[in-house]
């Protein structure tokens, strides 16, 4: 396996100097009509709501983005990258993909390095965003959003039950706030999703605990014995198996209308789920009846983020490399780029800067949730923690939650789950910073 990697590292670096010789053409602003691709997943509408704002804070910057959806999903996306970079064709001028991809990304090659802005930038960035696009200290990428953690909850239900959320510290007053929840409403639930959701909180929350490594400084695999570990996947389980979880998979009919049926009345989660095509579209009738604060402790740790977060780059070979760099620090690094983008998206995406995330538009919040999220997601951008992800991160998390579903169902006792996990990582990666 780790010869297979070095020999398609390899190849990426020789394409790229076969595909890249010779300055790239940049596209200088002028009066014609530069159009940039954005390849991201799902569906074209997020880069059509950028380009709205790109029209209506810059209408004379004479760019146009035009949408490329390379997949469901984000690996979906990075498998167009990978083969467009082994190719040299059908690659954007920009795409966009989240934190565990990211390193693989950069040791390609292929990204423009923007540092020089940030510093430009300084210190006027929220919490988060530049470590969100660094890697090895230098600033490959644009931020698009940090996953933080938010836990939402039914105010009038958590009123009527006799629940204070702010004394909610750590997973057992989680998990008894849930109890006291059932004598009131003995159908409802504190939490939701399977097993499979609850072995990604791995990934989510061990950074909390101060750990953000699963290697040494050498690249050897250290994790299976790191107290951190265990004791956020022993609050795992104790939560999975309290009884007080709507056990079905995320994203899927029954798990949608829990949320509409009173079923589903407090969700750990992140601070995305605002998002229109979320919790408003699967309980609109719910309305200003939300609470939000940020996730109680687990394993001991609070904060983390759910797998970073997603970020924007842009390809150092690209004949519009310099025009879509500029186009997103227009948008991204202005006070009016991030404030169009908010108004554009109907108040779910963010701006990144400081002032912009301080404007009266966005601390009176949205229809739905009214202001209490604004100052739930403010805080949980200070508790902001995400791994050191390595080039092969999409890798190393794959086999770990696969053996974190076998302890969280009961099959494997956590030692053995770490362990076997420890090996396959070793044995099936080697070193991933020879990657």
């Amino acid at each position: 396996m780790k010869t297979r990697f070095s020999i398609f590292t390899m190849a990426l670096v020789c394409l790229f100097a076969l595909y890249g010789c010779g300055s790239p053409a940049a596209a200088a602003q002028s009066s014609e009509q530069v159009n940039i691709t954005w390849m991201s997943w799902g569906h074209a509408r997020p880069q059509e709501i950028r380009n709205d704002a790109l029209q209506m804070a810059f209408p004379d910057a004479g760019y146009v983005i035009e949408p490329v959806v390379g997949g469901s999903n984000v690996p979906e996306v990075i498998e167009k990258i990978r083969l467009g970079f082994a190719s040299g064709q059908n690659l954007p001028d920009i795409f966009q993909t989240t934190s565990m991809f990211f390193p693989e990304m950069v040791t390609s090659g292929m990204l423009a390095d923007v540092t020089g802005i940030y510093e430009r930038i300084g210190s006027r960035l929220l919490g988060g965003m530049r470590d969100l696009c660094t890697y090895n200290g230098r600033q490959y990428a644009f931020p698009y959003a940090l996953n933080t953690l938010i836990w939402i909850y039914r105010q009038d239900i958590f009123d009527e039950a006799g629940i204070d959320a702010s004394t909610v510290k750590n997973i057992d007053d989680f998990i008894a706030a849930g109890h006291k929840l059932r004598e009131t409403f003995p159908d409802a639930y504190i939490h939701t999703g399977n097993v499979n959701d609850h072995a990604d909180y791995f990934n989510w929350c061990v950074p909390g605990t101060g750990m953000n490594s699963l290697i040494d400084a050498n690249g050897n695999y250290n994790f299976a014995d790191k107290p951190e570990i265990k004791a956020v996947m022993e609050d795992v389980k104790k939560l999975y198996d309290s009884g007080l979880v709507y056990d079905v998979p995320a994203w899927t009919p029954d798990w949608e209308q829990g949320f509409g049926s009173d079923k589903v009345v407090s969700y750990l989660i992140c601070n995305w789920f605002k998002d229109a095509a979320f919790l408003p579209n699967y309980a609109p009738h719910t309305a200003g009846k939300w609470g939000a604060t940020v996730w109680p402790a687990i394993g001991g740790g609070q904060g983390g983020a759910e797998f970073g977060g997603a970020l924007i780059m842009v390809l150092d070979n690209s004949p519009n490399r310099d025009a879509a760099i500029d186009m997103l620090t227009k948008l991204t690094f202005t006070n009016e780029g991030g404030l169009a983008g908010y108004a554009s998206s109907g108040n779910s995406m963010i701006p990144v800067l400081t002032e912009a995330y301080g404007d009266p538009s966005v601390m009176a919040g949205d229809e739905f949730f009214g202001d209490v999220f604004w100052q739930a997601e403010m805080d949980s951008m200070d508790l902001f923690k995400m791994w050191d992800y390595t080039p092969a991160a999409s890798m190393e998390f794959d086999i770990i939650k696969s053996y974190m579903v076998r302890y969280l169902s009961g099959e494997l006792s956590l030692d053995d789950a770490l362990n076997r996990a420890q090996r396959d990582c070793t044995t099936q990666i080697g070193n991933p910073l020879d990657m």
